[in-house]
């Protein structure tokens, strides 16, 4: 006498997948070089940097105007670097990856 037998075919149950992203170390930008892990390229570098005027270097003009400058002392900050927004560069790639502003955001 044969027995059928039957098999539960049920297949387990599924569960979802979670995927998270890693954080970002948060990174202080400032006025000197900074090491970080570059988003563009992945690599870990030293910044270089790039000098624009911002905020100060308009207002530090405007005042130098104010109070008498002649002969295009005005323009002074604008030679000045230490006047002038930080923009920190990824020096294999040639991406931006920051800027530190001297006045607002």
């Amino acid at each position: 006498m044969q027995q059928s037998q039957t098999y539960n075919s049920q297949l387990p149950p599924s569960y979802p997948m979670v995927i998270t992203d890693q954080p970002m170390s948060q990174v202080t930008f400032s006025d000197m070089p900074v090491t970080l892990h570059c988003p563009s390229c992945g690599l870990n570098t030293l910044t270089s940097l790039e000098y624009k005027s911002g905020l100060l270097t308009y207002l530090a003009c405007c005042g130098i105007c104010l109070v008498g400058g002649v002969l295009g002392c005005c323009l002074i900050p604008f030679c000045v670097n230490s006047c002038k927004d930080v923009k920190h560069v990824c020096p294999h790639c040639q991406r931006a990856v920051g800027t530190y502003h001297r006045l607002g955001n």
